[in-house]
């Protein structure tokens, strides 16, 4: 069930259009007007003068979010960052994080679907500052920002909309950017102002209930989605019941291991050996048994698919991308048999969403729970690699996440710390589960064959013009040209 939150207090923004507004003010249906420089930086401040999230307060808060939108607004492709007070504790810090991640409804969850890159959430030291009508706000380092009242003939020097805006509705001030006002972080450095909007105590807009769960617990995203998964999971445990058909020849592999625990085999990291003896031990040696952890593993990593669109998406996303995963054919079959796939994808799924918590700043806790992940991977299969080779390369090739490749190289380092068990073992061993994977993977051979062009090239002609008679191609053996050859003459 969503947490109900509360914020109320002063706001401000600024960008770098000619005029206040156009996405919102203007003949064009709202956000699909084209900025007036061609593209729209903008940066919106605020201050939390009362706020809660659940039992968490967040009274005297400042917090700070930039944006960059290629063309219209409502064309999405958005690039974003976030700037929490560095007074707020660790948990307050999550708590914004989720607010203002669109996660949790409310204004923000009607950007969350454009953005396409989110760089993070920093805790900065904010500056917040009211002077008469004028806003202000600084980032030491990174921004500083302030507007001011647009001039007006009004006797109280402020000219206010309803513009229907999604922070503020139903009362905003506009407002002229004052010389100055800069932004420089993740390598973007966008000419702020003149134009501004300001409003002062205003509510923050409460989630609709469809956002929140407000509409009754049983149709919140969540618990459908567990729902389901539970459901799909339930039917497949009961197949597994009334259906145990013999182990095929892989399973009975590492039924047998299972029977002699070690630290490594001759094919396969050591995982899901332990993962069988842990299910026979509790349910007796049965074919159900052995592969009890399977439709489990796949149960758990639909859940973190749901939580890895949830945080990047929404709830709903979130929600259908779970029942997708959990229906996929791929994974029913695997749910009925025991293979290392199962524990793999599960620590695979578990690293991109503690990736991507990590990303977004905060506790150094999501790094030690990505190397944790990928150790467990790696002791599952050794294909779970390819995480960590494609975590560091984006890392290392989107400029914007390079702050983030030390942490990246500490969870792993850890990764190679948990798995470093079946390491001794190959150590100890002649490293002969390296040795199987290299000749399957054909490793020692040549990546590329020239000389097998012509006659791969050559052949449908061959085939035709000498054997007008014989059998079409694709009745022939898949996959074996020589014996087709071979077959025809």
């Amino acid at each position: 069930m969503a947490t109900n939150w509360q914020l109320s207090g002063d706001y401000f923004e600024n960008c770098n259009c000619n005029v206040v507004c156009p996405c919102l003010i203007s003949p064009a249906p709202p956000l699909t007007s084209r900025p007036t420089q061609g593209v729209c930086d903008v940066a919106l401040a605020f201050h939390i003068d009362r706020g809660s999230y659940g039992a968490v307060a967040l009274d005297g808060l400042n917090l700070a979010l930039i944006a960059h939108t290629p063309g219209p607004m409502a064309d999405g492709n958005w690039t974003a960052a976030v700037y929490v007070d560095d007074r707020a504790s660790d948990q307050q810090a999550e708590a914004l994080g989720a607010i203002f991640g669109g996660g949790e409804g409310g204004p923000m969850a009607a950007f969350a679907p454009l953005i396409a890159t989110n760089l993070g959430v920093k805790k900065v030291p904010i500056t917040y500052r009211v002077t008469g009508k004028a806003r202000s706000t600084e980032i030491p380092g990174i921004m500083h920002m302030s507007v001011e009242p647009l001039p007006t003939l009004r006797e109280d020097g402020e000219m206010w909309a309803s513009s229907g805006h999604p922070i503020a509705p139903d009362k905003l001030a506009l407002a002229v950017g004052s010389a100055g006002s800069t932004y420089t972080d993740h390598g973007m450095r966008p000419p702020l102002g003149p134009a501004g909007a300001a409003r002062c105590s205003h509510p923050s807009p409460r989630p609709s209930p469809s956002k929140r769960g407000e509409g009754g617990w049983h149709h919140s995203p969540v618990f459908l989605m567990l729902a389901g998964v539970l459901a799909i999971t339930g039917l497949r445990l009961l197949w597994l019941v009334l259906q145990p058909a013999d182990l095929y020849p892989d399973e009975a592999q590492y039924w047998f291991w299972a029977q002699h625990l070690a630290l490594g085999y001759y094919s396969k990291p050591p995982l899901v050996a332990w993962l069988i003896a842990l299910t026979t031990g509790l349910f007796g040696e049965s074919e159900f048994a052995i592969r009890l952890a399977a439709p489990l593993l796949h149960a758990g990593t639909a859940i973190f698919v749901y939580a890895i669109a949830a945080r990047l998406y929404d709830r709903r996303v979130g929600l259908w991308s779970a029942l997708a995963y959990a229906s996929l054919p791929g994974a029913s079959v695997s749910g009925f048999i025991i293979s290392t796939d199962a524990p793999l994808v599960l620590f695979w799924a578990t690293a991109l969403y503690a990736f991507i918590r990590a990303r977004e700043g905060g506790r150094t806790g999501w790094w030690v729970a990505v190397g944790l992940a990928c150790g467990l991977g790696l002791l599952a299969k050794y294909a779970m690699a390819y995480w960590l080779f494609s975590a560091l390369g984006y890392a290392l090739l989107v400029p914007a996440e390079r702050r983030h490749l030390r942490p990246l190289l500490a969870a792993a380092a850890l990764a190679l710390l948990v798995y470093s068990p079946n390491f001794w073992w190959n150590w100890q061993n002649g490293f002969v589960s390296y040795v199987h994977v290299r000749d399957n993977a054909g490793m020692s051979e040549p990546l590329i064959h020239p000389e097998a062009f012509p006659a791969r090239c050559s052949l449908p002609a061959c085939s035709y013009s000498r054997h007008r008679r014989a059998p079409s191609p694709s009745r022939a053996p898949a996959y074996s040209p020589p014996l087709r050859c071979r077959y025809w003459r």
